[in-house]
């Protein structure tokens, strides 16, 4: 989850700056042009703690679906 929100920031930094008219400005990127191109740090932090957060939740949940890290010698 992680290194694909990861992996779509560069192309997208580098091909398009997340253009035309916004078509592939992905959250990452929203980040990085709130806090470095707008100079509102604040926001550029809560946005990325509320990231954090929503992995988080998800990784949370895909842990109690299937039950444990998947190793079965912990007995």
């Amino acid at each position: 989850m992680i290194v694909s929100a990861q992996s779509t920031f560069t192309p997208a930094l580098l091909m398009t700056g997340g253009g035309p008219y916004y078509a592939t400005l992905f959250v990452p990127l929203l980040m990085y042009e709130t806090a470095f191109d707008r100079f509102r740090f604040g926001q550029g932090a809560a946005m990325m703690l509320l990231l954090l957060l929503v992995v988080g939740a998800l990784i949370a949940l895909t842990y109690r679906a299937v039950g444990g890290w998947g190793y079965e010698d912990e007995v």
